[in-house]
């Protein structure tokens, strides 16, 4: 659902990709898995922030910071490598 969210945003439908990305948002928040929430919680931001809502924009926005800034640098390096896949 985030990525329909995020195609969404890049083909600029701000209100498709406001949708989608507040389901993906409901659906993650109960399972308090924080790199998810984030994920969804700034997608939400940025397709307010493009649909011209900042203010509540900003507070999705302040939700995902506050999750990635929780998280320890070794849970981000972590992620990074799940995302990208180990450099040698």
């Amino acid at each position: 659902m985030i990525d329909l969210g995020i195609g969404a945003f890049y083909g600029m439908d701000w209100e498709t990709s406001r949708r989608c990305s507040d389901r993906a948002l409901a659906v993650v928040r109960p399972l308090g898995d924080a790199p998810l929430t984030a994920a969804a919680a700034a997608a939400v931001a940025s397709s307010l922030a493009y649909a011209g809502e900042s203010a509540e924009a900003e507070r999705y926005r302040d939700e995902a910071a506050a999750l990635v800034d929780a998280m320890t640098d070794a849970e981000l390096a972590g992620l990074a490598e799940e995302t990208v896949g180990t450099v040698t």
